[in-house]
């Protein structure tokens, strides 16, 4: 995904941050279809954010751990709330939750694993977010 950012960008700039965990922030931008993505690093030089904009609307979000490993993805409405399904890891790598966000919040089912990725339980959700029950 990333490659393919970086190689339909029209215009690209970097600028240094004064933070300890993100100090250097990477602009992609792609006039065409009015996109911006920006890569947040930390001083390791490892991306710990990407951000993706449409029209200055934020659309995507995804976050790391320090290892670069994918914490988790997010798709974001027009109010930058997560839509959608998601999945979110461990440092490991291994699947910590599964499950659908509506206006930011949980939505139906999610599925919880341990950080063996085993199954732990699942938690019920309602349209409003309110966890409902626990399913063992």
């Amino acid at each position: 995904m990333l490659d393919s950012i970086k190689k339909t960008a029209d215009t690209t700039y970097t600028k240094k941050y004064s933070r300890t965990d993100l100090v250097l922030a990477e602009y992609y931008i792609n006039r065409k279809d009015s996109t911006t993505t920006q890569l947040m690093k930390d001083n390791n030089n490892v991306i710990r954010q990407v951000i993706v904009s449409k029209n200055k609307t934020r659309i995507y979000f995804a976050t790391f751990y320090p290892n670069g490993q994918l914490i988790a993805k997010y798709k974001l409405d027009n109010f930058g709330q997560y839509i959608d399904s998601s999945k979110e890891y461990y440092e490991n790598g291994s699947l910590k939750a599964t499950g659908i966000y509506k206006n930011g919040f949980h939505l139906g089912v999610w599925k919880n694993y341990d950080s063996t990725g085993n199954y732990i339980n699942a938690e019920e959700y309602d349209s409003n977010g309110q966890q409902i029950r626990v399913i063992k």
